[in-house]
């Protein structure tokens, strides 16, 4: 055993030899490979998990720290969960739903000192938020509703898309529940969810898990992004509109709040478990394919009117 690895820490090492003569050489154009990887520049900014306290940080594409905030401290059974920048330098983070969080959001000042702690009642947040510009957050909420089934009694997850005031009053919202009660796939889930419920001990599909978070629950949609349409698309949204991806059904839908429909949803059938929907270029959607089915994950980039997909970039076993 020790000789073959001998043998092979060996052919490494000539490997990296020969390599490194052709790349003196200019066998391998070094100028090109640069090109495959240049960027569009911009930031990433990130909550840093595991840290104790936890930061956020602003990086550069170089990977150089150009601004960090310290949060503050929390018990071993609350977390953040997103971070979204105003422009004089705070931030509204929202916090993780486990058993016993406080508050929904909190807004920190460029120096980290907390200015506000947003709790909305009687629904939890999670996932993703947007501060707007007349001072409301739209975010992604959870409550629990029961749903009889067959004489049994269903804990479901329901997913809320709110507008909340700084103080935490709901100005306007749409509940997912009552979107698609009545559709095949919400049925079928039920059906799913009775039967577990029946032999807890059967495996459950990833788009109906249980979850024991602050209102338990068979996890039917679980959203994960949400955005406001900022203008028209036409034949597709109108500006006021809301874009949210909901993973357990494998679309990013568009929600009209005034008439409290779907006017917009792609995806089932084409993605698998996705994640932030975000439009670019005015009318292409943008979108993580996790791809649990094919395990395959890709960006993608959609044509709203057309509904193809027009470019992606991913890796099979990625």
């Amino acid at each position: 055993m020790n000789k073959l690895r001998i043998i092979l820490i060996a052919i490494l090492l000539l490997l990296l030899a020969v390599i490194h003569v052709m790349l003196e050489k200019g066998v391998v154009d070094t100028s090109e490979i640069n090109k495959n990887v240049s960027n569009s520049g911009g930031y990433n900014l990130y909550i840093s998990k595991g840290e104790n306290p936890e930061k956020v940080y602003l990086r550069d594409l170089s990977n150089e720290i150009r601004y960090e905030w310290t949060l503050p401290e929390t018990s071993k059974n609350q977390g953040y969960h997103h971070v979204t920048p105003f422009s004089d330098g705070s931030l509204i983070i929202t916090k993780e739903q486990l058993p016993n969080t406080i508050g929904d959001y909190i807004v920190l000042d460029k120096d980290s000192s907390v200015l506000n702690t947003i709790e909305v009642p009687d629904l939890y947040s999670h996932h993703d938020s947007e501060p707007l510009e007349d001072g409301s957050i739209l975010g992604l909420f959870l409550r629990q509703v029961e749903v009889e089934y067959r004489g049994n009694t269903i804990p479901v997850i329901d997913d809320v898309i709110a507008r909340v005031t700084a103080g935490g009053e709901i100005i306007e919202s749409v509940s997912l529940y009552e979107i698609y009660k009545d559709t095949t796939v919400f049925k079928d889930k039920l059906a799913r969810a009775h039967q577990h419920s029946l032999n807890p001990e059967t495996n459950m599909a990833l788009d109906i898990r249980f979850k024991k978070l602050q209102v338990p629950g068979y996890d039917f949609f679980h959203s994960n992004s949400i955005e406001l349409i900022k203008k028209d698309i036409p034949g597709v949204a109108r500006k006021g509109d809301w874009l949210v991806s909901v993973r357990n059904i494998d679309s990013a839908v568009i929600i009209r709040p005034e008439t409290q429909t779907v006017v917009w949803e792609w995806g089932s059938g084409e993605v698998a478990k996705p994640h932030y929907a975000t439009i670019i270029n005015g009318d292409t959607l943008l979108y993580f394919d996790n791809g649990r089915d094919e395990k395959q994950t890709r960006a993608i980039e959609v044509d709203m009117v057309e509904k193809e997909i027009v470019w992606q970039y991913g890796q099979k076993q990625g």
